[in-house]
């Protein structure tokens, strides 16, 4: 693979990872109960996803800079 595939591959998952945090962040439960538990566990996944796409930019600018 070349230095521009694999940034093409980083920046497609940097993407589906957009996507994710957006649909997580969308989601809005309707019972009180639910929404506690939901919302803990959605920035849990949030943050998870926010922790990949930090580190597949490093990745991408170390690819780069190789």
């Amino acid at each position: 693979m070349t230095k521009d595939e694999i940034i093409a591959g980083i920046d497609e998952q940097l993407a589906s990872l957009e996507r994710l945090r957006n649909f997580l962040e969308s989601l809005r439960p309707e019972e009180l109960l639910i929404q506690t538990f939901v919302h803990g566990v959605m920035g849990f996944l949030v943050t998870a996803v926010d922790y990949l796409q930090v580190n597949l930019v490093e990745i991408k600018n170390k690819v780069r800079m190789s």
